[in-house]
């Protein structure tokens, strides 16, 4: 039977990744491919991922995984500095995440963080 494609309309049609994470040994193929995913969908120079993230469940499908696959690559991001995740709510109680990617110094150097030099 043929995998579905995952549904990625809302993300950018690129996202910029570091190569220094995207190329090291030391991280999972799954946590590598969580991070590029991520990043895609990451805005600002505070490089954070909230608005039209998929949820778990399309996260963890687009990476081939389940719920507990997507925790393993997830808290390895974390652990590393990767990234933040901040859970939150809304008025209405809903739940909703927010990741922050701690890779904008790999990305545009110490001189591209935080505007104008």
């Amino acid at each position: 039977m043929a995998q579905k494609a995952a549904d990625t309309r809302n993300a950018l049609a690129f996202g910029m990744v570091a190569p220094s994470v995207m190329c090291d040994p030391n991280h999972t193929p799954t946590a590598r491919t969580l991070y590029a995913i991520l990043a895609s969908y990451a805005r600002g120079p505070e490089r954070i991922a909230v608005r039209n993230v998929p949820n778990r469940h399309r996260l963890a499908s687009m990476l081939g995984t389940d719920g507990d696959g997507l925790d393993v690559a997830l808290a390895e991001l974390e652990d590393a500095g990767i990234v933040t995740v901040t859970w939150r709510s809304d008025r209405r109680g809903r739940l909703s995440v927010m990741y922050q990617l701690h890779d904008a110094e790999l990305i545009f150097g110490a001189q591209g963080i935080g505007g104008h030099q």
